[in-house]
């Protein structure tokens, strides 16, 4: 995908994962992560989010604002601080709940978000590369 707007770093690599196991599994992650109830008064979830709330007068109070473009953020993201914050979002959320959803028990959860995190492979010029952090 290109991006104009770093000349640096003028493209950035986009895995598919069509076709793949990879694709089953993160559609399961992605099924039973959404369910989950995120504590996060800041938490915007679209542009449409944060207009109604402009425009209902929820952020009446608020004089200044700020947007923030974070370098690389998906590559950054420590992994076992991913593994923690989930745990910590589901305990939250309420485990018997969370284990009747996800059909396994936390645990088994967070090892199979950590085997597919663990799998990104990356073959280039006939040269495999496995990602080591990041998600």
């Amino acid at each position: 995908m290109g991006k104009t707007h770093k000349p640096e770093c003028p493209l950035r690599v986009i895995i598919s994962e069509r076709g793949s196991w990879k694709n089953e599994v993160s559609t399961y992650l992605q099924r039973i992560l959404t369910k989950l109830i995120l504590q996060d008064p800041f938490l915007v979830r679209s542009s449409t989010e944060l207009v109604q709330a402009l425009v209902e007068g929820q952020l009446a109070s608020v004089n200044n604002g700020f947007s923030i473009d974070v370098q690389d953020l998906f590559y950054s993201v420590p992994q076992q601080g991913l593994f923690r914050a989930v745990r910590e979002t589901i305990e939250a959320s309420g485990e018997l709940e969370f284990h009747n959803s996800a059909g396994m028990t936390t645990e088994q959860f967070l090892e199979v978000l950590e085997v597919y995190l663990k799998c990104t492979i990356v073959c280039f010029n006939d040269l495999f590369y496995v990602q080591k952090g990041g998600i």
